[in-house]
């Protein structure tokens, strides 16, 4: 072969190379887009354009797959479904720790199940992994557990909807076996 045969050919294996890689990207642009929906525009905005978001949700989905989760045995989902009971009934002369006892019992939930004791922002991020539908619920079930209960603005509506996004976390934590397996699941709709 000639050098510039040779030049050609390494050339276009180069030209083909970049086309894949650009293809593969747009393809996982388009897969991370469609898993987490609300989530990846909410992250867009955060981070300030899609490359970035493409690279901050790979990081999170990188960082919990490192994660140990497991199911929880037959006793201790028991013990946590007696938990939530009796917030349920602490919210009627109680609402506001109720909430914040909601709170502390998700935590609780989220270490038993293998997630790691980390900051707010953080437990956020990588419950979105697996959960992208019900974190915008769930952040804002923290933002009104964290308002001064002698404020006033977390009133008894605000601390029943908090309560409310809790609870849907909760469930799907106690009873969500998807996060065990190996692989993250595609995003799927929530039912209101």
């Amino acid at each position: 072969m000639e050098n510039g045969t040779i030049v050609i050919a390494i050339l276009v294996a180069a030209g083909v190379a970049v086309a894949a890689w650009f293809v593969w990207r747009s393809q996982r642009h388009k897969a991370l887009v469609r898993r987490y929906g609300p989530e990846y525009e909410r992250v867009v905005r955060d981070v300030g354009n899609p490359s970035r978001a493409d690279r901050e949700l790979e990081a999170r989905e990188k960082r919990v797959s490192a994660f140990k989760l497991r199911e929880l045995n037959p006793e201790e989902r028991e013990r946590y479904l007696g938990e939530w009971a009796r917030i349920q009934q602490r919210f009627v002369d109680q609402p506001a720790q109720a909430v914040a006892n909601a709170h502390e019992l998700l935590m609780a939930l989220m270490r038993d199940r293998g997630y790691p004791d980390s900051t707010l922002e953080q437990r956020q991020q990588d419950l979105s992994v697996h959960y992208p539908d019900l974190i915008d619920s769930y952040r804002n079930a923290c933002a009104v557990a964290q308002l001064p209960a002698t404020s006033g603005a977390a009133n008894t509506e605000r601390l029943r909807t908090a309560t409310i996004h809790y609870r849907t976390l909760f469930n799907a934590l106690l009873n969500d076996a998807t996060t065990v397996r190996d692989e993250v699941p595609e995003r799927q709709e929530v039912a209101s």
